[in-house]
């Protein structure tokens, strides 16, 4: 099930058959749409965590792949140095 907050809650759904014959439902691609959104810049501070970054702008820690999705050039979200910026999308 996909939770109504998943960035996947609108994307069309089809139903497959696995080897063992169980009909799964997968997730299919919609048409590519050119990649464009509005930010703010947020500067590191302390032990900060990206859930807690996305509580507090969008009043919902679980939107933390919004942030993600903004900035790609970050594959460690364990360890973000303070006073780096990382874009806020959406805001």
């Amino acid at each position: 099930m996909i939770n109504s907050n998943s960035r996947y809650a609108q994307s069309p759904l089809i139903t497959v058959v696995d080897d063992d014959g169980h009909d799964i439902q997968v997730i299919t691609s919609t048409q590519q749409k050119p990649f464009v959104f509005t930010y703010v810049w947020h500067s590191i501070m302390g032990n900060e965590r990206i859930d807690n970054i996305a509580y507090a702008y969008y009043g919902d820690g679980t939107l933390w792949w919004k942030i993600a999705d903004g900035n790609p050039e970050i594959l460690d979200w364990s360890n973000l140095v303070v006073g780096s910026m990382i874009r806020i999308p959406g805001i």
